[in-house]
């Protein structure tokens, strides 16, 4: 490796090596910080090492917010819409990608041109379904509108283009549903 090559790496690592830093330290800081006190935090140099109030800082949070009610209630929402959100998707993309129907590229328009709506504009009109349907301060309501999103079945479909179609009507032609050709096979 000749000279210029090397410095050229030496300030592309010294580069990366400062981005990262940059990039880590505030996630390092909360982690600080969280073992601090309240008086610790907001001195005019920022802590480096951590201190000796971590479980005192926890126990109060925990007075103050429900964290680990709060925390169940995120995880079980993003499971049951993670697993929703990856069945409706597979199934609406399959659709897209291996069946011909009256209208199909029409649909598909639509959905694509769903995406350029801005989520903004979508935010009163979603309010006042989930209310017009009695579901405020619910976790479905915070399911449903982003079920089977635009992003999702586009990647399916595309995912789904890929498979040979001799595959699937080998599977067709030996008995298979179309429900196990998506789940077994495809």
């Amino acid at each position: 490796m000749n000279k210029k090559k090397k410095i050229v790496t030496i300030m592309l690592y010294l580069f990366l090596s400062i981005g990262a830093f940059f990039s880590i330290y505030p996630v390092y800081f909360m982690f600080v910080a969280a073992t601090k006190s309240s008086g610790e935090i907001f001195m005019n140099t920022p802590p480096i090492f951590f201190g000796n109030y971590f479980f005192e800082n926890l126990n109060s949070l925990n007075n103050r917010i429900p964290i680990w009610t709060a925390l169940f209630n995120s995880i079980k929402v993003s499971i049951i819409f993670t697993v929703l959100n990856l069945l409706l998707c597979s199934l609406s993309g399959y659709a897209f990608a291996k069946f011909d129907f009256k209208g199909k590229n029409f649909l598909f328009t639509c959905v694509l041109l769903s995406m350029m709506i801005p989520v903004y504009s979508r935010l009163i009109p979603l309010y006042r379904m989930m209310t017009f349907a009695n579901l405020q301060n619910t976790h479905i309501a915070l399911i449903l509108p982003g079920l089977a999103g635009a992003f999702g079945v586009f990647l399916m479909r595309q995912n789904f283009l890929s498979i040979p179609d001799a595959l699937i009507e080998a599977a067709r032609l030996d008995g298979a549903s179309e429900i196990y050709i998506l789940f077994k096979i495809v």
